[in-house]
C-alpha cells in the first residue's frame, strides 16, 4: 500500500534524528558509575517485598563492579538496525531448516505433549528456538545479575532493569537455576529460547518433573515455557502470522493504513499472494499491508488531493506497523523526508497532532515515526518499519 504523505526526496538534508538521550550523556554515566554502589544497597527494601533473599543479595551484589561495555549495545540491536530481509536471512539457512527437522524428529514425544497441553504448534516452538538461540548452542555468556545491576543503576532504562534485576535474584533464591549457570546475552534474555528474568517468573514452567523450571539446561521446560507464554500471550491455533503479497498498481489508499478486514474484502480489492496461491482462510482478519513510493520525486500525495503528477508505487516485501508506538532510541537514525501532516479521521484522531518523517539507520532500514507537533520535549516514537 501507498504511505500516502511520503515523499522520499533524493538529496534531502539529513539532519540528526534526535539529540543525545540525558541519561547517555559522558557526564550522566559518570555520575550513575560513582553512584553504583549506593544504587544497588537502595534496592534491598524492594528486593526483600519480592521474595529475595538476604543471603542471595549480599552474595549477588556486595563485590560486583558494572559492565559498562553493555552501554555500547542499547543502541545496536540487530532487530532494529539491520534490514528485515538481512536479519531474516541471517537466521534462516538451509542447514538450520535441516537441523530442526531433526529436533522436531527427535523430540517428537516431548513436542506431542507440549501440544496436547498449551495448543501451541510444535513447528511454531521450534522455530522460536532456532531464531533465540540457535537450538541452545548460543544462549550468550554475560553473567545476568551482572548485566541487569549495571542497567539497573548506568544509563536510561534504569527502571526497567531493575525489575529485571529483582527478578534474576528472586529466581536464584528459588534455586531454579545456579548462580554460575545464570548466563545470557547483554540485557537480561538467557536461556534456550531467551526469557527475560520477570518473563520466566511469570511463565517459566517445569515439564520434566525435577522440581526446577530450567530454561537453560531442559529442553523440556524450555520448549514448554515457551507455549505456556504463547497461550498466556493470546495464542490462536491454527492461525497464521501473516502472508506475503502482492499489490494493484492503483492500491485504494482510502481504506486506511493499518486497517483489519476479512482477507476475503482485501482479496475483492486485488490484494493476492505471490504465485497465484490460495489463501486458506478467506474469513481470517488481515491488516492493511505497507509500501512507499517508489519514483523519490518530489511531488506530494494527501488523502484527499492526488500530486500534481501522479506518483508511482510498488510494494515492498512485508512491512509492517507496530501495534503501540515505541520510543526510538538510536542517536544514528536520521530524517530522510518529512515533515508530513495527515488530516484528522484518516489515521486516527491523535494524527492531528503529529509530524510524521521516513528515517533510516546506518544500516539502510527505513521506518515511518513522528513527534506530537506542540511539545518540543516530546520523544520520538516509530510506528512503522518498511519491509
Amino acid at each position: 500500500m501507498r504511505l500516502l504523505v511520503l515523499a522520499l526526496l533524493a538529496g534531502l538534508a539529513t539532519p540528526a534524528l534526535a539529540r543525545e538521550h540525558p541519561e547517555m550523556t559522558p557526564a550522566a554515566i559518570a555520575a550513575d558509575r560513582a553512584n553504583f554502589r549506593r544504587c544497588l544497597t537502595a534496592l534491598w527494601p524492594e528486593a526483600e517485598r519480592r521474595g529475595v533473599s538476604r543471603a542471595v543479595f549480599e552474595r549477588e551484589l556486595a563485590a560486583l563492579e558494572p559492565d559498562m561495555r553493555l552501554l555500547e549495545s542499547m543502541s545496536g540491536q540487530p532487530e532494529f538496525e539491520r534490514p528485515i530481509w538481512a536479519y531474516v536471512d541471517g537466521l534462516v539457512s538451509e542447514a538450520r531448516i535441516t537441523e530442526g527437522r531433526r529436533l522436531i524428529a527427535r523430540h517428537a514425544d516431548l513436542l506431542r505433549r507440549i501440544e496436547q497441553r498449551f495448543g501451541v504448534d510444535r513447528y511454531v516452538l521450534v522455530a522460536l528456538w532456532a531464531v533465540e538461540s540457535n537450538y541452545g548452542r548460543g544462549m550468550g555468556t554475560r553473567p545476568l545479575v551482572r548485566s541487569t545491576a549495571t542497567l539497573a543503576c548506568i544509563g536510561r532504562r534504569k527502571a526497567y532493569f531493575r525489575g529485571e534485576l529483582l527478578a534474576a535474584l528472586r529466581i536464584l533464591t528459588n534455586g531454579d537455576i545456579a548462580s554460575d549457570a545464570l548466563r545470557g546475552s547483554w540485557a537480561g534474555a538467557f536461556g534456550q529460547t531467551q526469557f527475560m528474568p520477570s518473563t520466566f517468573l511469570a511463565h517459566a514452567v517445569d515439564f520434566d518433573g525435577d522440581g526446577r523450571r530450567d530454561l537453560i539446561g531442559s529442553v523440556a521446560d524450555a520448549l514448554a515455557s515457551t507455549a505456556n507464554l504463547l497461550r498466556h500471550g493470546g495464542w490462536q491455533a491454527g492461525r497464521t502470522w501473516g502472508y506475503e503479497v502482492a499489490l494493484p498498481e492503483r492500491f485504494d489508499i482510502g481504506t486506511g493504513l493499518g486497517r483489519r478486514l476479512a482477507i476475503a474484502r482485501w482479496h475483492e480489492r486485488g490484494v493476492r499472494r505471490p504465485n497465484a496461491r490460495d489463501f486458506p482462510r478467506l474469513g481470517d482478519d488481515a491488516v492493511q499491508p505497507l509500501a512507499v513510493q517508489a519514483d523519490h520525486r518530489p511531488e506530494r500525495a494527501s488523502g484527499t488531493q492526488p500530486a500534481a503528477k501522479p506518483p508511482s508505487y510498488w510494494p515492498l516485501r512485508p512491512g509492517w506497523l507496530l501495534d503501540t508506538p515505541q520510543p526510538l532510541r538510536d542517536p544514528r537514525l536520521r530524517i530522510v523526508a518529512g515533515p508530513e501532516r495527515i488530516e484528522s479521521g484518516w489515521w486516527d484522531q491523535a494524527d492531528a497532532r503529529r509530524d510524521y518523517y521516513v528515517v533510516e539507520t546506518a544500516h539502510g532500514q527505513r521506518g515511518w515515526a513522528f513527534r506530537e507537533r506542540n511539545d518540543p520535549h516530546a520523544p520520538w516514537m516509530l510506528h512503522g518499519w518498511f519491509g
